[in-house]
């Protein structure tokens, strides 16, 4: 297989076997061209190499995915508390409450805190203790 760029901007354009005219390099291991392609990558040429580079919009997309499932898991745990509060007849622990509440800003807050390729995940609370 061939990867074929643009050699202004070096971003590949196509890859193709069939494709005859326009400069291009060779592709020997197609299944991590594959891997990359669908992890959000873009394929570039460097020094006529085939590399890949993130796509950032790719990469805070999954930031923000992962968020959101953290957050319904941390919705999930709080609902638990005051569940659990409200079958016991005892108040949830004001610190528990407190560290719950800390934790979701803290994710709300994790793309404004963190680049996307460098995301550092609070510690969930309840796994703390």
């Amino acid at each position: 297989m061939r990867a074929y760029y643009d050699t202004n901007t070096m971003h590949v354009i196509c890859f193709s076997e069939s494709v005859d005219d326009g400069d291009y390099v060779e592709v020997v291991d197609t299944s991590a061209v594959i891997k990359n392609l669908n992890a959000g990558m873009i394929p570039t040429i460097k020094d006529g190499e085939l590399f890949f580079i993130s796509d950032r919009a790719s990469l805070y997309k999954r930031v923000r995915e992962r968020r959101s499932l953290l957050l319904e898991e941390a919705d999930a745990y709080r609902n638990k508390l005051f569940d659990q509060s409200l079958l016991n007849g005892v108040e949830p622990a004001e610190e528990d409450i407190i560290a719950v509440a800390a934790y979701r800003q803290q994710l709300r807050d994790i793309v404004e805190t963190n680049t996307p390729e460098n995301i550092v995940w609070p510690k969930k609370p309840w796994q703390i203790k």
